[in-house]
């Protein structure tokens, strides 16, 4: 028998014995217990918030100015460093400038291999009419 179910019964039994003291205290613990059920629901959350946290950070290794998990990546090192958060970067064909990874969280923009910000990146050369 789970504790709720314990208290339930207990109530029950209180009802029958037509004592408004013994109503009130069960009444008090069945509302204690509804707050404890929802205490541990929220800290059982919080609990598997962290692990996923962890096993992320122990997956994710930092090479080439970004992260990777193996060969999954790149992820933004600007999101994980700051907010412990594994965004994933997408890849971007440069019509005037390099190819870059662009976050689309917080929008950083990197060049690969050296994680050259697109800012500070020099400028594709292209042949033909300009």
């Amino acid at each position: 028998m789970s504790w709720y179910e314990a208290i339930k019964v207990a109530v029950q039994v209180a009802e029958k014995v037509k004592d408004a003291e013994l109503h009130a205290a069960m009444g008090a613990l069945r509302m204690e217990g509804a707050r404890l059920a929802e205490e541990n629901a929220k800290l059982r959350d919080e609990n598997r918030e962290l692990r996923e946290k962890l096993a992320t950070r122990d997956a994710l290794e930092f090479r080439e100015n970004f992260f990777w998990k193996g060969q999954e990546g790149p992820y933004c090192p600007r999101c994980y460093q700051e907010h412990g958060k594994a965004s994933r970067m997408t890849e971007h064909r440069g019509r005037y400038i390099n190819d870059y990874y662009k976050c689309p969280v917080c929008e950083l923009k990197l060049q690969d291999p050296h994680g050259t910000p697109v800012e500070q990146a020099p400028v594709r050369r292209t042949r033909g009419l300009l």
